[in-house]
């Protein structure tokens, strides 16, 4: 497990902005790279006390961004001349993920425009802009969505880059496809932009893997909690489901190893969706994790060997959280916060990236 990196502080210090926030996975890369995350903006109030709590000094702002005001917010925020003023937001990826079949009719789509608004609105402009999102944003409605804002950063005299990155390639132990964008305010930096070289894979380091990161843990029973280490619990799992995962082979099986006895109805004859059910494998990284990323019957998200789901914990070390981030809430809410989040290392190599862009000039 990294920990946080006392060198990587920027020789100007640089303010920060986490939209979107969630349990503040983005946040904690922030901080870990040295940059002074002050708020963290979400609308969901069940986020705070794990913000807040693993990430002291930020504080957690409850907020629509609908309602938010550039101008107000940058005010709060009190930026001194010589200091650097960073946007990080990773606005819901639902709107415009493949498998939200109601994507036309989602308004959560209008979010990133609204960022783009915020942007706009600041007295002092953000010198560094950090997106993530999911892969298909650049597809849904032709595009439409990410090519208005990228006018918006066009109009504002950005400099920016987009690419499609995996987040296995920098070392978090998880296959991730993600859509990133850095943006620079020309007046720093105004070459062109490259995007970290990556650091796992082919003759690079090996990828790290389930067996790298979770294998430490002590066992679990399906709704068992350990009694020490925080979040150390697996959902619970019906008599039939226990049965069904009794027959899928360790370390990256499927539900086709089921007798026929015990198969949905919705999975005979039908070929796909195989993950659903199925084991991680020890020695690969783990599939995208999402915000079921607890249930068995939403992906392949069985212990490679034990006879249960993934544990919150097991799930945000995939996530590269610190074994020391403490989550809140209810099962099912906790798991969503994790799920949801950036991984903490992607957002800390891209953070510090940026900045060391501008150092280098």
């Amino acid at each position: 497990m990294y920990q946080p990196n006392k060198d990587t502080t920027p020789l100007r210090k640089v303010v920060a902005i986490d939209l979107f926030c969630g349990a503040g996975g983005l946040t904690r890369g922030l901080l870990d790279a040295g940059i002074e995350v002050r708020y963290g903006v979400d609308f969901d109030d069940n986020f705070r006390k794990t913000y807040e709590t693993n990430n002291k000094l930020a504080v957690f702002y409850r907020a629509d961004v609908k309602s938010l005001s550039g101008l107000d917010l940058g005010r709060q925020l009190n930026i001194q001349p010589e200091d650097l003023f960073m946007i990080a937001a990773c606005a819901p990826c639902q709107p415009f993920s493949r498998h939200n079949k109601n994507h036309k009719y989602d308004r959560r789509k209008s979010l990133l425009s609204e960022v783009g608004r915020i942007i706009g609105e600041f007295e002092r402009k953000p010198d560094f802009l950090l997106i993530e999102n999911v892969p298909a944003i650049e597809k849904i409605d032709d595009g439409k969505v990410i090519k208005s804002f990228f006018k918006v950063l066009e109009n504002l005299n950005y400099n920016y880059k987009t690419e499609v990155i995996n987040a296995k390639d920098y070392g978090v132990p998880q296959k991730r496809r993600r859509f990133i964008m850095i943006a620079i305010d020309k007046r720093i930096y105004s070459s062109q932009i490259v995007f970290p070289a990556k650091t796992h894979g082919k003759n690079l380091i090996p990828y790290r893997t389930v067996r790298d990161t979770i294998s430490h843990l002590p066992r679990l029973k399906a709704g068992q909690q350990h009694g020490s280490i925080p979040n150390h619990e697996s959902a619970n799992l019906s008599e039939t489901n226990l049965k069904r995962l009794s027959f899928v082979p360790k370390n990256g099986g499927s539900r086709n190893s089921w007798p026929k006895e015990l198969m949905l109805d919705c999975h005979i004859d039908h070929i796909g969706h195989n993950d659903v059910y199925g084991r991680m494998k020890w020695n690969a990284p783990s599939p995208t994790l999402t915000c079921k990323c607890i249930s068995i019957s939403n992906g392949r998200f069985g212990h490679p060997s034990q006879l249960r789901a993934i544990s919150l914990r097991e799930a945000a070390l995939l996530q590269t959280f610190p074994e020391s981030y403490i989550f809140y809430g209810m099962l099912q809410s906790m798991a969503r916060q994790i799920g949801n989040a950036v991984p903490v290392q992607l957002a800390k190599i891209f953070a510090e990236h940026m900045v060391n862009l501008t150092r280098q000039k």
